[in-house]
């Protein structure tokens, strides 16, 4: 009993459907994965920038009043450094060039603050689609910020 040309035509015809469902979900799937995956990343950029902004905090916490070359310049380096090592695996690797360190002025004359940015556009971290009448996919901000603050006697 061999196959009909009936049968034969079917099965041609669900193939064809198997393909044109899998264009329309693929689209769907690939861009969950995708968003899954940057999320998480730049979570994980963030969480890492609040660190090194606490680090630092706490290395110019310790940092003496005499320090030669002057108190605030000295805070400021103690910071940078441990911003250096926290980011860097402790300090071999130079810093990545999206990083910025800035030392804002600070709410209380007795207290010292460090702000961190990591920029994800220049260089971008991850490639971004424009979309009509959706805009940027994925939508995520221009550059993550952690700002630190802490009491120096």
């Amino acid at each position: 009993m061999g196959i009909s040309r009936k049968q034969t035509q079917r099965r041609e015809r669900q193939r064809g459907a198997t393909v044109i469902e899998f264009a329309f979900v693929f689209p769907i799937l690939f861009s969950i994965v995708y968003a899954g995956v940057t999320y998480g990343y730049i979570y994980f950029l963030q969480q890492r920038i609040n660190f090194a902004a606490e680090q630092a905090i706490r290395a110019a916490v310790s940092v003496s009043s005499t320090v030669a070359g002057g108190y605030t310049s000295g805070l400021q380096a103690t910071a940078t450094q441990a911003i250096n090592n926290s980011i860097t695996a402790n300090g071999v690797l130079p810093l990545p060039p999206a990083l910025g360190i800035s030392f804002p002025a600070p709410p209380n004359p007795n207290s010292f603050s460090v702000t961190v940015t990591y920029s994800l556009v220049a260089p971008p971290v991850f490639p971004r689609i424009t979309l009509p009448l959706v805009g940027q996919v994925p939508a995520f901000p221009d550059q993550l910020v952690a700002t630190a603050i802490g009491l120096i006697s």
